[in-house]
């Protein structure tokens, strides 16, 4: 499942629903904005309640609907698999215009020994169409993260690998206790260019025991087994540099 796009951690999210594109321009179209704080959410020692606020900056009424997923993750992509693990109230409401809705999370065991990680999916239930209107649905994408006190840092790991027809891919293992998010990443070669790279998959998190891999643009296919690389990056973690070969 498609956990949705990622917002930068800070601030509040600001979502305008409109006219979506590619879509044929029409003479009224419905434009809802919703403002939602916090956009990730951790539980740090042992608490198990958080809230989110959806505010409805104007527009016209948005009906919501909230679930939440554990959050799991195999190399190329995020698994989302519904979970009753933590409570989401209410599941459905609505937000008139100028208004606001207070979303409450309770995680209904206590936390366990290891990092906990959910997605919380808050899907628009779109009102229908009237006459020449187009509505569009809006969804995102939490993260929410239960960290317990003996939870340790991150650890992460970093290596190249070959890929078919000449490709090369960075791979990100995290042996640590707490998740990590890679910001940015790219490859400096000896040359002074820098080659791109492109995350597989949805979200830019390394959960604990889990590793992600990069796609790299190297057109020319400079990295050859032997040659080194500086491997720069910044992550929620702090920033990253390391020297990598094949």
């Amino acid at each position: 499942m498609n956990p949705g796009p990622e917002i930068s951690r800070r601030g509040a999210a600001r979502i305008a629903l409109g006219i979506a594109s590619g879509l044929l321009m029409t003479p009224r179209a419905r434009a809802a904005s919703l403002q939602i704080t916090p956009i990730l959410i951790e539980m740090f020692g042992g608490a198990r309640t958080s809230t989110i606020q959806v505010e409805n900056k104007g527009g016209g009424a948005s009906t919501i609907q909230a679930r939440a997923f554990s959050w799991t993750q195999v190399p190329d992509d995020d698994v989302l698999t519904p979970t009753e693990a933590l409570a989401v109230s209410p599941p459905i409401f609505t937000v008139p215009d100028g208004g606001s809705q207070v979303v409450r999370l309770v995680l209904r065991a206590a936390p366990t020994a290891a990092e906990q990680a959910f997605r919380v999916m808050l899907d628009e239930i779109p009102a229908p169409a009237q006459g020449t209107a187009v509505v569009v649905a809006l969804r995102v994408s939490l993260p929410v993260f239960v960290i317990p006190p003996t939870a340790g840092p991150p650890v992460l790991k970093w290596r190249l690998e070959p890929e078919s027809g000449g490709r090369t891919r960075i791979v990100a293992s995290n042996s640590g206790g707490r998740y990590v998010r890679v910001t940015e990443l790219k490859l400096g070669l000896s040359d002074g260019r820098t080659l791109t790279t492109k995350l597989v998959g949805q979200t830019p998190y390394v959960l604990p025991s889990s590793e992600r891999h990069w796609s790299v643009d190297d057109s020319r296919q400079s990295i050859r087994p032997g040659v080194t690389v500086n491997l720069i990056g910044t992550t929620s973690a702090g920033p990253l540099q390391e020297k990598l070969s094949l």
